[in-house]
């Protein structure tokens, strides 16, 4: 099981940063979570229930959030998508919910009605589709762990990605991916003309009295 192999990994090559992450969500507050914004892909349930925070980075520049955190800023987001915030689309979906963050607004997502796991920044009109599946994410993750992909900034604590390496391991697990997308602006719906105002209807003319002659 990935998230087996991904402890394993951690124990043995980032102690620290293991020791850091805090306990796994309850069965109850995953189930709360999922009544609040949908049903989770099992992969990332289980991931919640392994840990979550910690100090440090997981990925690239990228940390584990909490349950809560995460649930509270899909929520955040959906109500500001809601309220007709952003002029860009797709810029949030209100199926997407965060798992990782790097602290600037910026996050890596699953999306809960497709299964995809999508990227989320801020700033950036970016949003590819980098993974079919929260599991297929979860493989291409762990596997480059365990076969060198990836090394850690001891100076920022970033875990690097050697590209190569990585887009090699990704084209055999899930090949096609990532899928470049940008958030685009929305079109603009041309205004209604004004409907015209129908003309007052003329009234007719007074007839006016016959002149009588003087007699």
């Amino acid at each position: 099981m990935s998230i087996a192999r991904l402890d394993g990994w951690l124990k043995t090559h980032r102690a620290a940063y293991h020791a850091s992450l805090s306990p796994g969500a309850t069965a109850v507050a995953l189930a709360n979570a999922q009544a609040a914004v949908g049903k989770f892909p099992d992969g990332l349930a289980k991931l919640f229930a392994w840990h979550q925070g910690g100090e440090g980075r997981l990925q690239a520049n990228f940390s584990l959030m909490t349950l809560g955190d995460a649930v509270s800023t899909s929520r955040s987001l959906t109500e500001m998508l809601e309220a007709g915030e952003f002029d860009r689309e797709p810029w949030w979906v209100a199926t997407w919910l965060p798992f990782l963050e790097n602290g600037g607004g910026d996050h890596v997502c699953v999306d809960l009605a497709t299964g995809e796991v999508v990227e989320f920044w801020h700033d950036e009109v970016w949003r590819s589709v980098l993974y079919p599946s929260f599991a297929t994410w979860l493989e291409v993750f762990v596997t480059g762990l365990e076969k060198g992909a990836y090394t850690v900034d001891q100076d920022h604590g970033f875990v690097e990605a050697n590209d190569a390496k990585l887009a090699a391991i990704t084209a055999t697990i899930a090949p096609g991916y990532p899928k470049s997308r940008d958030a685009v602006a929305k079109p603009v719906k041309p205004k209604a003309k004004p409907k015209a105002k129908p003309k007052p209807k003329a009234k007719p003319a007074k007839k006016k009295p016959a002149k009588k002659k003087p007699r």
